[in-house]
């Protein structure tokens, strides 16, 4: 990580307000019987911050009465400020933008307690710390401003475990206040003008209302997790083998637009491309309306699930026991294909030589077994 000038500033301020006993009280002090404003942060990624809506609504069912506010990223509001289990969302500008900004709103709220389900470092411990709440929970509990933590101490419970899926971990920091759930099933809902906006999407590249799609994802947020481009097109014709009047749509951002018209040009007027074309609420509505999405782990993977569309999700470097589908197991099937030796390293280098490893007629293997199974 890149050091940025003011991190420094910002290490010398938080171990001085430590040295000074402005800091948060330890965990074994927490009194659930005390808390009437939460605030729980979720600042990473699109599927970072699905995975923490189970942990939202445990949340919700112990603290009925509570004003539960969310911290999520700026552009990701749209998909959650109607989340049933939030009052109200605070944005995540970003960095140090707005850093003060969010401090007075967060202080202007007067937090009983600060969740950090998954927070961009090194500003996450520190904002939630200045909200001066009482309580501030992460796990894991270790870097540069763990020692700030209630939950402190050293001892396993404080760290993820071996293998533990993000959503079940998410779930360990709500059970430390007394909010224990074990449904695992994300929240996210779909409206009807989500599927009009799809609807309309839809239409103006000219795919009927009534026509079954299936949807590819090439992209994802780093190279090491995309599947070859040309491997998705051969998979998509397989899948389309004998299924007359199917369409196919390719979703992507606004940076994945060039892959992912390469591959609707590759697949020729049965597929069409709206990468960069949906805002959130329109996609959550195009992804719910599909047969099935074939995805790399990303943002529309954890969409799909959530939304209870079927897919097929290709992992390679990511471990798909700690991102996978965690619910309706009967509608994903995860094709997982590790390197031989795997380490940090090829992430930094960007390599994602074990996608190779995932066969074509693997992906259109469990494809066409999963529209059986789901019977399309």
């Amino acid at each position: 990580m890149r050091l940025h000038p003011l991190d420094p500033i910002l290490a010398t301020i938080m171990r001085r307000r430590a040295a000074a006993g402005k800091r948060p009280s330890p965990v074994h002090a927490f009194a659930p019987d005390r808390v009437a404003r939460i605030l729980i942060v979720s600042t990473t990624g699109l599927g970072d911050t699905l995975f923490a809506t189970p942990a939202w609504r445990a949340l919700r069912q112990r603290y009925p009465a509570a004003r539960i506010v969310g911290h999520v990223r700026e552009k990701f509001v749209p998909l959650f400020d109607d989340n049933p289990h939030l009052d109200a969302i605070i944005p995540y500008a970003g960095g140090y933008r707005c850093f003060f900004g969010t401090v007075k709103a967060f202080r202007r709220e007067r937090f009983d307690l600060v969740l950090i389900f998954h927070g961009m470092g090194p500003q996450a411990i520190p904002m939630a710390v200045l909200s001066d709440a009482p309580f501030v929970i992460r796990i894991p509990n270790s870097g540069e401003y763990g020692y700030l933590l209630s939950n402190a101490e050293p001892s396993l419970e404080n760290l993820p475990y071996p293998g533990e899926h993000a959503i079940r971990c998410r779930l360990r920091i709500a059970g430390m206040v007394d909010a224990k759930s074990d449904d695992v099933r994300m929240i996210l809902p779909v409206t009807p003008e989500d599927r009009e906006a799809a609807h309309a999407l839809l239409v103006q590249a000219g795919v009927d209302a009534h026509t079954p799609t299936a949807g590819l994802v090439p992209g994802a947020a780093t190279v090491f997790k995309q599947w070859p481009a040309e491997r998705f097109v051969a998979a998509a014709r397989g899948l389309l083998d004998g299924r007359s009047g199917w369409r196919l749509v390719v979703l992507g951002s606004m940076e994945e637009r060039g892959l992912a018209a390469e591959v609707a040009r590759a697949l020729g007027p049965v597929a069409v491309t709206l990468a960069g074309r949906a805002d959130l609420r329109a996609l959550r509505g195009l992804i719910a309306g599909l047969r099935l999405l074939v995805t790399n782990d990303t943002g529309p993977l954890h969409i799909a699930v959530a939304v209870e569309t079927p897919t097929v999700s290709l992992f390679g470097a990511t471990d798909s026991r700690g991102t996978g589908p965690l619910q309706d197991l009967e509608r994903h099937v995860v094709l997982q294909r590790p390197a031989p030796v795997w380490d940090t390293r090829n992430i930094q280098r960007r390599n994602n030589l074990p996608m190779y490893r995932i066969e074509v007629d693997d992906v259109v293997a469990a494809g066409r077994e999963l529209l059986a199974r789901v019977g399309s």
